[in-house]
């Protein structure tokens, strides 16, 4: 009996790829670098962890967008055609520079403005509180740096210490655990804390920086309750105390980032009604989740070891 000993033809039949779809956040990310690359002639070079910074910012536009578009009842809706891309594009690529997340709990705020002149809605990108901390200590010039913030209270024990060359504080609240025994706000401070003692520094927040805050609101509605009003007060010490932490310019603009600082919900309003008056074009939207607005610095105080009140004067 023979063998047929032929080799089998092999199949040729080119293989099918599936190819997953692309989403609309990896869209966006795309397209921003495309703009960014088109308006600045320099691209703009993302990581994968950039990459990923892109969509999650997509997403927050997106959750803000829908929201935004619930509260305007009748009111036309801002869609993805409707905004200027263009400038959205330059903007984003700066968050995503400073390495923000999006989905995380006040870091990004998303400010939309109609520009009638165009029929475009601009989208403002503003750093909320607790991501201007973030990337004030990431991109910190000393690493070594530690920040701790608090407010306050009546009946607490606050004074500065000065030892051996090195700026120090007491603090002791007599009725931690008891809100109520703890009294109203007084101030807040910060203490930034080095390898090198030498080099710590203790900020003091006193009822002067909540007056300029509360002075540049249109309205005090959001100043009226006693939670939001401690909320504020305590935004106003992050940003106060965090701006005192050096950034190293070869790794990041400090200029750049305080454009991008997030002003508070009553900041805003007044801000827009002057941007208003100087451009008859632009309109305001209703605001998204209000972060503090930036307080002036407080005059340079000399350590010394006599006891204060809790409101640093």
């Amino acid at each position: 009996e023979q063998t047929d000993n032929t080799p089998a033809t092999p199949d040729r039949t080119p293989a099918t790829i599936t190819r997953a779809p692309v989403t609309p956040a990896v869209n966006f990310a795309n397209g921003v670098q495309k703009q960014f690359l088109a308006q600045v002639g320099r691209p703009v070079v993302w990581s994968d962890f950039h990459q990923t910074l892109g969509q999650h910012l997509f997403l927050k536009i997106e959750s803000s967008l829908k929201k935004l578009n619930e509260d305007r009842k009748g009111d036309a809706k801002i869609t993805w055609q409707n905004i200027n891309m263009t400038e959205l594009a330059l903007r984003s690529a700066e968050i995503v520079r400073f390495e923000l997340d999006g989905l995380m709990k006040n870091f990004v705020n998303v400010v939309p403005f109609k520009d009638n002149s165009t029929g475009l809605y601009d989208l403002n990108l503003w750093i909320g509180y607790e991501g201007y901390a973030y990337t004030r200590l990431k991109f910190a010039l000393d690493s070594s740096v530690a920040v701790q913030v608090e407010l306050t209270y009546e009946t607490d024990e606050f004074w500065r210490t000065f030892e051996n060359g090195i700026v120090g504080y007491h603090f002791k609240p007599i009725h931690e655990f008891n809100s109520a025994l703890r009294g109203k706000v007084t101030g807040g401070f910060g203490y930034i804390s080095y390898d090198n003692p030498r080099k710590n520094k203790l900020v003091i927040v006193d009822q002067r920086d909540f007056d300029r805050s509360q002075r540049a609101a249109k309205t005090q509605d959001f100043w009226a309750e006693n939670k939001s009003q401690e909320e504020m007060k305590y935004k106003t010490c992050v940003f106060r105390v965090y701006e005192e932490v050096p950034i190293d310019p070869a790794r990041i603009n400090a200029s750049v980032l305080e454009q991008y600082r997030g002003p508070s919900l009553e900041y805003i309003e007044a801000t827009v009604n002057q941007a208003i008056e100087a451009n008859a074009n632009k309109t305001p939207l209703s605001l998204a989740e209000p972060t503090q607005t930036h307080s002036e610095p407080s005059e340079q105080e000399a350590p010394q070891n006599e006891q204060q009140g809790a409101n640093g004067t």
